[in-house]
């Protein structure tokens, strides 16, 4: 479920795209080539490896304007597409939410490509996924099948039973990358993320030298 954004924060889609810039940029300052896949419950776009600045741009490009074909999300796909187009190991970024239904399918998925690569989950959260502010009536709609339901975010009960959905759903997630033994890094809209970055980097860096 979305709420449409009104209080100048990134939308989780632009902050992808700048973490996104900053690991590409990050990449072709170390000599690597990095490419791109973006996806829905289909392979929307594809770009080949480079490691230019111009190649970077252009990324930044695909990721702001690309209007997905598609509002279903499958990350099956996307890590199956991985895998067969793949042929050397390589370092996996995966930017996403993780909402995608299909857990139990997704999961086997990470764990194979995580087994033939090194995968870091990178998750971009709303707030307002965690926590629902008291808005009076508010309009939430589900990005899955644009279903719009009308919800009394003043009613402490509701605004409760959010924050519990949401919190569930974070341990189902950190539980589910564990098992993989996928770093993740849950990175949100409201809050500085450069230095968390940073230092989430340097720890996976030490740990794959170890």
């Amino acid at each position: 479920m979305v709420l449409q954004r009104g209080d100048g924060a990134p939308t989780q889609r632009e902050l992808a795209t700048v973490l996104a810039g900053a690991l590409a940029f990050s990449a072709i300052r170390d000599g690597d080539r990095v490419g791109l896949v973006m996806f829905s419950d289909r392979i929307e776009r594809y770009v080949p490896p480079r490691k230019t600045r111009a190649h970077v741009t252009r990324l930044l490009h695909e990721l702001l304007y690309t209007e997905p074909k598609s509002a279903g999300t499958s990350l099956t796909t996307a890590l199956n597409f991985l895998n067969n187009l793949l042929h050397r190991p390589a370092l996996v970024f995966v930017l996403s939410d993780f909402h995608d239904p299909a857990s139990e399918t997704w999961q086997r998925a990470l764990s194979a490509t995580n087994q033939r690569h090194e995968v870091i989950a990178l998750r971009t959260v709303d707030q307002r996924e965690l926590e629902l502010p008291d808005v009076g009536l508010a309009l939430v709609q589900d990005s899955e099948t644009g279903e719009v339901l009308e919800i009394d975010t003043s009613d402490p009960r509701v605004r409760e039973g959010w924050a519990a959905a949401g919190a569930q759903r974070a341990d189902e997630l950190v539980a589910t990358f564990r098992k993989g033994r996928v770093p993740e890094l849950q990175v949100r809209t409201d809050q500085p993320w450069p230095q968390k970055l940073q230092k989430f980097l340097d720890y996976s860096a030490k740990r794959r030298v170890a």
